[in-house]
């Protein structure tokens, strides 16, 4: 796990909830306190959707809420606070494994997430890794925190 505290706060929301840079994550969950606090479970209800295709993921991909975020994040005024927790989708997950050239068999039950907060009138992005084993090695944990970093210095929005 890395904290990122970005410099570029105007950059980095217009990426997040104005274009489609973070759109194949999945989101976790969402929180925006503004006169009213939101919250939003990214979490899928099955049961709603008659196709299988609908129910690969457990979560929802970010661009289906983005423009509902998006609205309740902009006025005149700045939010209090948001949270956004987004995780990187099973296509993701397997291209970023070919990249890396990382055995699948080490992120078995693990889970990669990106989670954006906003307070104070500081931005940060903090990278990490949820497994449902525990295991001593944090190689694969190291590769996720370079990546994140990677990703920010990419898109310009850290020093």
């Amino acid at each position: 796990m890395r904290e990122h505290e970005i410099s570029e706060q105007k950059k980095l929301t217009t990426l997040l909830f104005a274009k489609e840079d973070f759109d194949e994550y999945l989101l976790v969950e969402a929180k925006v306190q503004t006169f009213a606090t939101y919250h939003i479970s990214g979490k899928i209800v099955k049961e709603y959707f008659d196709d299988e295709e609908s129910r690969k993921e457990s979560f929802c991909q970010w661009k289906k809420v983005r423009n509902l975020c998006y609205d309740m994040v902009k006025g005149k005024k700045l939010p209090i606070s948001f949270t956004i927790v987004l995780r990187l989708s099973s296509s993701m997950l397997l291209q970023w494994l070919k990249n890396q050239d990382i055995d699948n068999h080490l992120v078995d039950g693990k889970s990669f997430f990106v989670n954006i907060y906003y307070r104070e009138k500081r931005l940060y992005v903090v990278s990490g890794m949820a497994s449902e084993t525990f295991g001593l090695d944090k190689s694969v944990e190291k590769l996720w925190d370079d990546e994140v970093f990677r990703i920010l210095s990419q898109l310009k929005v850290v020093a």
